[in-house]
């Protein structure tokens, strides 16, 4: 019996929604969502149509019910026409208020039970439309019952024709239509809730899984680039070839750089690169850092003065983690941005519990625009170098995910030329929490 209504109901969306579907112009959660309410709230539209024509001694509450109930039926139908999610929805419960507002007025207004069906407008619009239609809802409802409220204040005499036997199936269908009505409801929101939720999930696969080969494809014929062009370097060629040869093995390598970055970015959201947590001696690990950066720094006459508290403590972190894309991407990043001949310091202090590392460079700064955006993967940050060097825009977003991981801190504080300032030049403050 339940395979049958499903199918049924499925047959029932694809009519409604096949062109739709085709020109694939709107979320078939979002007609799921309106058919189901539709057909959950037109059991009662079309109850109470019929218990306006039997029961209440005029006319008009009956016509307008019957009319309101087809209205209301058939709006699903509008889908095959247009997909103004909004405006079909709207047209349903426009419906679905004046029914209910003819019902109350003949049975004794505000005093009428019907009005508190109002309620439920603002919760079907906002499973449906999301919280525009909350809101839009809300307000109409509101002004409604405050409408009946007021001409109740003012002694309107609302005429009550509905007979004893109509007012006591009234109540049944408020007190059992609400219960039917609120859970279908819910349960059509939390099943849109899990088919959102599964789209993201497999979307994100999908990126992931594009993401892997993209990196795994591109790094195969970048390892020949690579290769090729060092071989190169070691010719005796013309110097424009070599200039040449030499912009393909600095571009080589930025690429290699960016599908690095992307790799193990991803790679640790996904739990695949396990952390170990260690004590490290910070003072050590310095040491290794200015080592593999002295060709760099050599290369600008840049000197790196590296200065540690001798009380400073040892941390917990996972080294190779915290030399190589923390201590690494920043102090790359002060050589970048940092003129010739100019000096950068790393500075090491306990704080308390907590060692603070201090990278400092006397370069061209960050604009305050640009701070903010500083550690968003989203945002556009990269910048050239004061020596024309490429930027990715990963290192930094990269080098607060690691922190983070390692329950450290990160802070920058900057002054730039753009900004008017004095002085120009960036530091980068970490904070970890020492070893016990």
């Amino acid at each position: 019996m339940g395979e049958l209504f499903l199918n049924a109901y499925m047959n029932l969306y694809q009519f409604v929604a096949k062109k739709r579907l085709q020109k694939k112009d709107l979320a078939p959660r979002h007609i799921h969502s309106h058919l189901v309410c539709v057909l959950a709230t037109g059991i009662l539209m079309w109850a109470y149509a019929l218990l306006a024509y039997k029961t209440i001694l005029h006319p008009l509450p009956g016509i307008v019910g019957i009319t309101a109930s087809v209205i209301h039926l058939l709006s699903p139908l509008l889908f095959r026409f247009n997909n103004r999610l909004e405006f079909n929805t709207n047209v349903f419960l426009a419906a679905g208020m004046i029914h209910q507002a003819t019902f109350g007025f003949f049975c004794g207004g505000f005093h009428s039970n019907i009005i508190i069906w109002f309620g439920i407008l603002p919760l079907i619009a906002g499973v449906v439309t999301g919280k525009r239609g909350i809101i839009t809802w809300l307000t109409i409802s509101t002004l409604v019952v405050l409408g009946f409220a007021v001409l109740e204040m003012r002694e309107y005499p609302f005429p009550y024709l509905i007979t004893p036997n109509g007012l006591l199936i009234s109540q049944a269908l408020v007190t059992f239509g609400w219960i039917f009505v609120a859970a279908i409801i819910v349960w059509v929101f939390l099943l849109l809730v899990e088919m959102h939720q599964k789209e993201i999930e497999d979307k994100k696969e999908g990126i992931q899984n594009l993401i892997c080969v993209i990196t795994h494809d591109i790094s195969t014929p970048l390892t020949v680039i690579i290769g090729r062009s060092n071989l190169l370097n070691k010719e005796p060629l013309p110097e424009t070839a070599l200039t040449s040869v030499r912009k393909i093995s600095k571009a080589s390598y930025n690429i290699s750089d960016i599908v690095n970055n992307v790799r193990n970015l991803y790679a640790t959201e996904l739990g695949k690169n396990g952390i170990e947590i260690q004590n490290v001696e910070i003072f050590e690990l310095l040491g290794q850092l200015k080592e593999n950066f002295s060709e760099k720094m050599e290369a600008k006459h840049i000197s790196l003065n590296v200065v540690s508290d001798m009380n400073a403590c040892p941390i917990r972190a996972n080294g190779d983690l915290l030399l190589h894309q923390i201590l690494g991407n920043l102090l790359s990043n002060a050589i970048k941005f940092s003129p010739e001949k100019s000096e950068i310091s790393i500075k090491v202090e306990k704080k308390e519990t907590n060692a603070v590392i201090y990278i400092k460079d006397s370069g061209i700064g960050i604009p305050k625009d640009l701070l903010p955006k500083l550690f968003d993967m989203r945002s556009k940050t990269s910048r050239k170098g004061t020596s024309g060097e490429e930027g990715t825009g990963f290192g930094l977003p990269i080098v607060k995910t690691y922190v983070e991981k390692l329950d450290g801190k990160i802070a920058v504080v900057s002054q730039s030329a753009e900004d008017m300032a004095p002085t120009t030049g960036t530091t980068f403050i970490l904070e970890f929490e020492c070893a016990s």
